[in-house]
This record gives structure tokens, sequence and C-alpha cells, in this order.
């Protein structure tokens, strides 16, 4: 279980691929393991590096008793960012994350892609395991590719997203 200190609170992390950077950013109460489960990182990972974290509080991360504001937990994204060497990065964010997401792209100029989810985890979590429900990862993937195509024009120091024969 990897473990980065950033300014004394240990963050949980994971990271998969190679190519551009993506960073996906759970919701309040949630974890990393949603875009496991969701099978969205590893269908991510096919062509970006992707990282997903615990923010703090969850998960396996530190938990402060103090200091959870969106911009607190954007100036930890900024510190794994940096951290981890991470290059211009894609950032996705469900529900709060979403929040997370915007407020680092204003304090420091990190390109965004918001990702949400209409249910809550937890129903969907219910829904997958009896059946009724799944993420298409595939079809999240395809509109993600057209966003980094459109994201590497505008962008053009950024390294571009590799293709994987699947795509």
């Amino acid at each position: 279980m990897p473990l980065i200190d950033l300014g004394g609170l240990r963050f949980h992390y994971q990271q998969r691929g190679r190519g551009a950077d993506v960073i996906l950013i759970h919701a309040v109460t949630s974890n990393l393991s949603v875009w496991l489960f969701s099978s969205l990182m590893d269908e991510l990972a096919k062509d970006f590096r992707v990282t997903a974290y615990d923010l703090r509080g969850h998960g396996a991360s530190d938990t402060p008793t103090s200091n959870y504001t969106s911009a607190d937990m954007a100036e930890d994204l900024r510190k794994l960012h940096s951290a981890l060497q991470l290059g211009p990065a894609l950032l996705v964010g469900h529900s709060f994350g979403g929040v997370v997401a915007m407020h680092a792209a204003l304090q420091h100029k990190i390109p965004v892609l918001l990702f949400s989810l209409e249910m809550s985890k937890y129903e969907l979590m219910e829904r997958m395991l009896a059946g009724e429900a799944r993420i298409d990862s595939s079809r999240i993937k395809r509109g993600f590719l057209e966003y980094a195509d459109w994201f590497a024009a505008e962008c053009p120091s950024a390294p571009p997203p590799t293709r994987s024969a699947s795509t």
C-alpha cells in the first residue's frame, strides 16, 4: 500500500499505466477503491498514467482533526502532483471530488475533466452487486480519449496519450 508524506500527512495512492497523467478524485465518504471496483482506473491505464488517491480523512490516508475544506484538499492535490512529479494532468472528480478538482484548477491552473455518477456510491454498488447496473468503463474511456485529444491540442507540452490496440 503506497503512502506518501505531504507536509506531515500521509496519503494512500495507487498508480497504473503510462502516458499523459490523469488524477482520479473520489467523493466524500468514499475512497480510491471506487475507481478500482468500477474498472475505470484499469481501463484508463491502457492509455494514460492514472493516479488515484484517498482524500484526507478517507480510506488509508491520515485523518487530521481539522482542515477539510475544498481549498485544503486542493492544496493536498497540488502537493501530491508535485511529489509524484506528474506532468500536466486531467482531473476526474466524482461529486465532492469534482469540487476539489475545480478548486485545484482555479488555484493551481490544472486542466479539469469532471466525471459525476448520478446515484450514490452505495446505491451503485448495491445495484452492481445485484447485476442491475454497471459502469461502462469502455464507453467512458472513449469519451475521455476525445477529451484527451482536445487537451493535447490545447496543451502541446503535455505528452500525448498512448493508443492501445483496443482503441
